[in-house]
């Protein structure tokens, strides 16, 4: 899919001139901004997510990460890294 449409909204959108009731920001902010914040915002989670699957099969492979009938063991590294992703 194409997203060119609200790349081109964010950068050359203007403001309505109405400001939202209840937080004070231009309506302009939801029909221009907010759409291209959400697909950046996307593609970070994608992005974050696939680190993670990345990560976890790469400790598993090397023997950071250790399946042993019920109970597994994870290296310290491991831990770490997996923890702040």
């Amino acid at each position: 899919q194409s997203y060119w449409q609200q790349v081109q909204l964010y950068l050359h959108g203007g403001s309505f001139g109405v400001a939202d009731p209840q937080f004070g920001i231009d309506l302009g902010f939801y029909a221009f901004d907010l759409p291209f914040y959400r697909l950046v915002l996307s593609y970070l989670f994608v992005g974050a997510f696939l680190a993670f699957i990345a990560n976890l099969l790469g400790h598993y492979l090397f023997g950071g990460i250790r399946l042993a009938g019920r109970s597994g063991a994870l290296s310290r590294a491991a831990r770490i890294q997996l923890i702040t992703l």
